[in-house]
Order: C-alpha cells, then structure tokens, then sequence
C-alpha cells in the first residue's frame, strides 16, 4: 500500500476534532477503505504524531488512534492551511521527486514564512 499524506492529514484533523476522552477515535473518511485507514494510523503512530493501539486479531488488521502527540499537533497546525500543505507539497516534490513526512515538517515552515512576508492570506488567490 503507498502511503498518502492528504490521508495522514485528512487523519490527523479527525483525531483532533474527536470528542472522546477515553478510548479510541473512529475515523471515517469518505472514499477511504478501512484498510488504508488502518495502514496510515500505524505508520503515523511509528513516526510519532499520534498515539495508537494495535488491536490485530488472527482474522483481522486494526489500528485505532488515541491522540495526537505534540509532534502531531504541531505537524497538523503547519499544515492546517490548504494553501501552505498545497505549496509545501508541490515545493517537496519540485525539490526532492518525493514526499516525506520529515520534507514537509521542513518545508510547511519555510512556505508559511514567505506566505507571511508577502503578505498574502488563505484567502487570496494563486
């Protein structure tokens, strides 16, 4: 399965808007199977921007999500802004051929300051 950031960001925004206290997050993301799902929260467990729990059976692949981590929160507000994750991402790939977690936590930082010292807001056009 290749791994896909617009699904880690589209997760990491459920996790934060869920209301449980206790327990796990159900994520539900239209078009996505629940395989993918699962697949993306145990990657992003591995690199630290949320907390999961394994809950694998003999018959079945299941990761849930908990929380995030700090390093999920500051990650998920970087990319918050549809214009920066859009420039970020095309800066990644432009630079690289690639897209990394680590290259975007790199580059959203660097595009939100150029965006800042232009003077533009999420608002305003490409």
């Amino acid at each position: 399965m290749k791994r896909d950031m617009d699904l880690v960001r589209d997760i990491l925004i459920q996790v934060e808007e869920s209301t449980h206290t206790h327990g796990w997050c159900d994520i539900n993301i239209e078009g996505r199977s629940a395989a993918e799902i699962t697949y993306h929260v145990r990657m992003m467990h591995e690199q630290g921007l949320i907390e999961a729990q394994d809950l694998t059976t003999m018959s079945s692949v299941s990761w849930l999500p908990k929380r995030l981590t700090a390093q999920g929160h500051d990650f998920l507000d970087a990319a918050r802004s549809e214009k920066v994750w859009t420039l970020a991402k095309e800066a990644v790939v432009e630079a690289t051929g690639t897209l990394t977690l680590d290259a975007l936590e790199y580059a959203m930082p660097t595009i939100m300051r150029q965006l800042v010292a232009r003077g533009e807001t999420e608002e305003d056009s490409d």
